[in-house]
């Protein structure tokens, strides 16, 4: 290399996505369905996503299921509206992302969790799935392993894994980063799939039911039948999260 020649110079960021027209309506909210068992802290991170300030303080008590939460996040350089749904399942047929909640700390809601995912209503395509395991404070009574919440979001289908703690408010605001990021690939594969409506017509089976949904007991059965008990660990906050 000339010494003498100039250094190179670093290649230009991205551009930011370009602002909508000026009096073009607004995106419709995206939406979230927290799913999940009971006892494993779906409430705690919808309160959790109602008053996300200040990091540490606990959310306010309240008795029962949240109601449907809004709030705007700014995701990847743009601002999105995004509604949290808590344990509605009625919600999940037109929802943009489906949080399945389990805790770490509780192998039965872990277990629960693949009958739910082969409950969701049909819709075409798909909401994604995001695997949350919730509870990770609770590192002395851990009953699910990374790995093998890893290996059960493999099996439903999981588009990512996110260990979480509501009552710290520990990776709770990466999970709803999360929950826009999906939400916003979803939108857009729903309008390529409107636009190119009726050249795919086989792409169901069984009355309108993904294809996905169809043989996910299946696979979950096969999944814990292969499961090796495991030494309670140490919990092991992800330092991102785990795309799948």
């Amino acid at each position: 290399m000339d010494p003498a020649a100039p250094p190179r110079r670093a290649p230009p960021p991205p551009p930011l996505p370009a602002p909508p027209p000026p009096g073009s309506p607004p995106s419709p909210p995206l939406r979230a369905v927290l799913l999940g068992p009971p006892g494993v802290g779906k409430s705690s991170l919808a309160r959790a996503f109602a008053w996300p300030d200040p990091p540490g303080t606990p959310p306010p008590h309240h008795e029962g299921p949240e109601p449907p939460r809004e709030r705007r996040l700014r995701v990847d350089g743009s601002a999105a509206a995004l509604v949290l749904y808590d344990g509605d399942e009625q919600a999940a047929g037109g929802a943009d992302a489906v949080l399945l909640v389990f805790a770490v700390s509780d192998r039965g809601s872990f277990a629960r969790l693949a009958p739910t995912a082969r409950g969701l209503p049909p819709a075409s395509p798909p909401a994604p799935l995001i695997l949350v395991g919730n509870k990770s404070d609770l590192a002395r009574a851990r009953q699910v392993s990374p790995r093998e919440a890893r290996g059960l979001a493999a099996v439903l289908g999981c588009r990512q894994h996110v260990e979480t703690s509501a009552a710290l408010r520990h990776r709770t605001e990466e999970l709803f980063r999360a929950a826009v990021r999906q939400g916003r690939l979803h939108r857009r594969r729903r309008r390529e799939g409107e636009e190119e409506e009726g050249e795919e017509g086989g792409e169901e089976e069984g009355g309108g039911r993904p294809r996905r949904r169809r043989s996910l007991t299946g696979r979950a059965k096969r999944f814990f039948a292969g499961l090796v008990p495991l030494a309670r660990q140490r919990s092991k906050s992800c330092s991102d999260l785990s795309a799948l």
